[in-house]
């Protein structure tokens, strides 16, 4: 176990976060190689009556995994092994794995599979699936989380614990969707892996016309009820260098013909500035979505797209053994989010064109990804302890900047958006942590809060693993 104190040596790019905004200086910082680090960290922080927060890819919205003076980080990064069975077709991989080089080219790699994962290249996979976990093939695979059949756990008692449908499983029912650094440090997950079959790719933008604009969102919304789950479908209002755009891209398992007449008949009536589609293989849409240009493949998801361009888009390395990256060089950030109950109405579509239109001089954008009728929309509403399976879209907004003076005026636009559009859906998606969200445990874990105050008084009652938005026992 290294630890690494306020007058260790690196300790302040130990402690940095993807997002600026975050500043905060623990006691110190242990990161652990192996099951018995986790275990020697959790010794450590009890015997020196500290608080753990647990960390691996850094890219916690709030800052949850990072903490102030009271409290000890347990690092998990190094943990990051990829072991592939192929007669069960699963595989385990290790908390601390960043889902690019660590998960998606293995397991390609390995024999072409995959399993549905988010698109940032340097997120961890313990953040992801602790919350649920969207992703380019999320509505025909469903959350990252639904593909976890089981889960090795370090408890604030030191024990190491290998869970599943059989074995202590209330943990295992909570850690998949309401984990999230509450329960002890992830060390591994056992993955059902699917085949890495070729999708196609589209993506669409229209000119920013308010006439049309309802219009098309009310089109987008048809497609997403009407359409299989074969399709993962995004709707995006954006501000920034580029002017005010509205876009949709996304990702189809099926043939490039079926698509484009999917798309055009529920857009083809709308003028559009571009439009494309591209039929690629599964680890070239990985790239594209993750924004990595690699020599045979010199792609680039476009800015508009994803956010990734505000934390720095990777190149792959052309030749040698792949470095991974860490998002060192972005910005400030703030986002929140919204879980729809239904879709937008016309006053709440008029605001979000003004609010695009009054806020274009920022790098804004508000992006919906489609959820209704598929793969996790079937299962039962307490399969794990993800809330949201009937939301007919999830909604995040996003806002960046690069000056700290503007700062709190950043943080407001988001939560003037948030609290504008609150009336299509009160629930809010827990890896987009936002501690302005009043009643947070209703809004991340609906009716499955309390049982997941059981699960904590359970494995840990002493409430060592604790931050300003975790389950109390």
């Amino acid at each position: 176990m290294e630890i690494t104190k306020p007058d260790s040596p690196g300790y302040d790019k130990a402690r940095e976060m993807v997002n600026k905004r975050i500043d905060q200086r623990p006691s110190a910082i242990l990161t652990c190689a192996s099951v018995s680090d986790v275990q020697a960290a959790i010794a450590m922080t009890k015997r020196d009556g500290k608080k753990a927060r647990i960390r691996a890819g850094r890219h916690s919205y709030e800052g949850f995994s990072i903490g102030g003076p009271d409290t000890y980080v347990i690092d998990v990064s190094p943990l990051n092994h990829l072991d592939i069975d192929k007669t069960t077709q699963t595989a385990w991989v290790g908390g601390g794995s960043q889902l690019y080089y660590d998960v998606y080219q293995p397991l390609w790699d390995g024999g072409q599979y995959t399993i549905p994962g988010g698109s940032c290249p340097t997120v961890s996979v313990g953040g992801l699936v602790s919350g649920g976990g969207f992703s380019f093939s999320g509505r025909k695979f469903g959350l990252t989380c639904d593909s976890v059949t089981a889960i090795q756990i370090v408890t604030g008692d030191g024990q190491l614990r290998t869970i599943d449908e059989n074995h202590c499983q209330d943990l295992f029912w909570g850690c998949r969707g309401g984990g999230n650094g509450n329960f002890g440090v992830i060390t591994g997950y056992q993955f059902k892996l699917y085949p890495a079959s070729d999708v196609v790719l589209y993506q669409i933008d229209w000119p920013w016309q308010q006439n049309n604009i309802a219009s098309i969102c009310k089109a987008w919304a048809a497609m997403v009820a009407n359409t299989s789950k074969e399709l993962m479908t995004f709707l995006r209002f954006s501000a920034g260098d580029k002017g005010p755009i509205l876009s949709s891209f996304g990702q189809y398992y099926g043939d490039q013909k079926d698509l484009e007449t999917i798309v055009d008949g529920y857009f083809g009536k709308f003028c559009h500035n571009t439009i494309s589609f591209e039929t690629v293989s599964n680890i070239d849409a990985v790239r594209h979505w993750g924004g990595i240009k690699t020599k045979s493949r010199p792609l680039n998801a476009p800015h508009f797209m994803l956010h990734h361009d505000t934390l720095g888009s990777p190149t792959e390395p052309e030749g040698g053994n792949p470095v991974k990256f860490v998002f060192h060089d972005g910005g400030y950030f703030k986002a929140s989010s919204i879980m729809l109950d239904r879709f937008f109405n016309d006053a709440e579509l008029q605001y979000l064109y003004q609010i695009i239109n009054e806020h274009n001089d920022t790098h804004t954008f508000i992006v919906l990804d489609s959820q209704q009728n598929g793969y996790s929309s079937a299962l039962a509403p307490d399969y794990n302890a993800y809330a949201h399976r009937q939301a007919i879209a999830s909604v995040q907004i996003y806002t960046s900047w690069t000056d700290p003076k503007q700062t709190q005026q950043h943080i407001d636009l988001v939560e003037n958006i948030r609290k504008n559009l609150t009336g299509a859906g009160k629930g809010a998606y827990r890896n987009y942590g936002d501690t302005l969200i009043p009643d947070w445990q209703t809004a991340y874990y609906g009716d499955h809060y309390q049982r997941l105050q059981l699960v904590k008084q359970r494995y840990d009652s002493d409430n060592l693993f604790c931050y300003e938005q975790s389950i109390s026992p």
